[in-house]
């Protein structure tokens, strides 16, 4: 009996010393799987060292967590609203590095607009217009095809004789433009306009250009670009200008500066705003009333009118569009323009403010 008693406490002895070192390597093995267990085994361990019961434990670890959830969410900085910009992006106004490096596929895009306009100035009525334009992309190359058709209906006052005139014309202009982008911040452009207006009278007007600009701001919501360059303007005239004037067309060079910026104000809000200035590079006549100016020379068979001097061709247009989006095809838009054109004509310096409403609509 004695025996089996003495063999009952040398297995427990072993057992004890067994769990110890089973206990040892199982902590262990939990810190390597699991640290924050371990963590929680060390915090009830500790407990348990300062007499606490295993209830107020838990609690304990409870509050320790609520209270470190609530330090992490004050840790989040709080985000600012960010204006997404249309859904419709017009991805031809920004480079072709914004974002990714060019691809060697083609994007497309078509948008027009009809338009009522009143206008004022030395020309005051209205004009009817419709344009249309289309444009691709392809790797680094950016082109756009646009065409504008007119109906004019207003009258011309001239302030150097008082008279008034009636006048109903028709409007036809075609622009085609390419740009390079050549880096995510400059360009190198080119492009040809062409066009004919009944109301000068205006056989054709041609005008090949090219010029270099730069992306000065570009974001989702704001882009403004800036280019300058230098073209050759050519104008024909009809034979009642020749007759009048002694001169059937013009032929001169022209410097000019440009500056566009679009902002997306709101999902459905578009202010675009556009400036453009030119200079000839070549003096013209100027022409005045022969009876109120001091002339330096006549004109044949035009007696009321002569040559008062000789001067550059300046020419300054800017413009603001505010353009609202009704769906995803069509949007409404109001556009205020100012322009000031000494035009090559018999007639004053031309000062003219046009209100338009379009309805536009667009696909890509």
């Amino acid at each position: 009996m004695q025996k089996l008693k003495s063999f009952i406490l040398i297995l427990l002895l072993l057992a004890s010393v067994s769990v110890s070192y089973s206990a040892s390597t199982d902590t262990d093995y939990v810190n390597s799987v699991s640290p924050k267990l371990y963590q929680d085994l060390e915090i009830i361990q500790q407990c348990e060292k300062n007499k606490i019961t295993i209830i107020e434990c838990k609690k304990k670890l409870s509050n320790d967590k609520e209270k470190q959830q609530i330090v992490t969410k004050q840790k989040v900085p709080a985000t600012t609203e960010i204006i997404e910009p249309p859904k419709n992006q017009k991805w031809w106004l920004k480079s072709v590095y914004d974002k990714n490096k060019p691809e060697k596929n083609w994007q497309n895009a078509v948008d027009g607009s009809l338009s009522l306009s009143d206008m004022s100035g030395n020309e005051a009525g209205t004009n009817n217009s419709l344009i249309l334009n289309y444009m691709n992309r392809y790797n680094t190359i950016t082109t756009q095809l646009s065409y504008n058709y007119a109906k004019y209906d207003y009258t011309d006052y001239n302030d150097s004789n008082g008279e008034i005139s009636n006048i109903y014309s028709l409007n036809n202009a075609m622009n085609l433009s390419s740009r390079f982008d050549l880096n995510e911040k400059w360009f190198f452009q080119l492009g040809y306009d062409t066009g004919q207006d009944t109301d000068i009278p205006l056989e054709f007007r041609d005008f090949t250009y090219l010029g270099v600009g730069a992306f000065l701001l570009s974001s989702e919501t704001l882009v403004l670009t800036g280019a300058a360059g230098i073209g050759r303007l050519e104008e024909r005239f009809s034979a009642f200008y020749e007759d009048a004037t002694g001169m059937s067309e013009y032929d001169y060079n022209e410097y000019f500066l440009t500056e566009k910026l679009t902002w997306n104000v709101t999902k459905k809000l578009t202010v675009t705003q556009n400036l453009s200035v030119s200079t000839g590079t070549k003096k013209m006549p100027i022409f005045g009333d022969s009876g109120l100016s001091k002339c330096i020379d006549t004109l044949p068979n035009a007696s009321s009118y002569c040559v008062t001097g000789h001067d550059n061709l300046d020419h300054f247009d800017t413009s603001l569009e505010m353009k609202y989006q009704l769906n995803e095809y069509f949007n409404l838009s109001y556009t205020y323009t100012y322009t000031k054109d000494p035009q090559p004509i018999l007639d004053d310096a031309s000062t003219n403010t046009v209100n338009m409403l379009s309805v536009s609509f667009n696909y890509q």
